[in-house]
This record gives C-alpha cells, structure tokens and sequence, in this order.
C-alpha cells in the first residue's frame, strides 16, 4: 500500500496490519524500511550504480 498509493496509508490499512498482529512500531518499521529502500533506489538510478553483486556459491549442510 505504500508505494502504490504514494505514501498515503489509509485507517483500513492499519487497521489490517494491526489484525495481523503488527505493533505501531513495527509499522512504523516496515514504513521506514520501505522509504530506504526506494530511496536507495533513486540514487542507484540517478548514479548510474552497478549493483550487479557477485553471485555467491550454495552449499548443502549436510554436505558440510
């Protein structure tokens, strides 16, 4: 909801989060955490980053 609507979270939506068991803080989190990540976004994009990581290797535990 907060990307698509433009950050404008409706008292339905908390409401819902809330039902789900989410506190006010952890919505305020999950907000928080949601603006980073668009933001950090934004500048990979106006910068022109290469945020191509190396690709890491899976290793079985059993096989550990």
């Amino acid at each position: 909801m907060i990307t698509e609507n433009r950050g404008r979270i409706g008292d339905d939506d908390f409401a819902a989060a809330r039902e789900a068991g989410l506190t006010d803080e952890e919505i305020v989190e999950t907000i928080g955490s949601t603006v980073r990540n668009i933001f950090t976004n934004y500048v990979n994009e106006a910068l022109d980053v290469d945020v191509e990581w190396p690709l890491g290797t899976l290793y079985s535990r059993a096989a550990a």
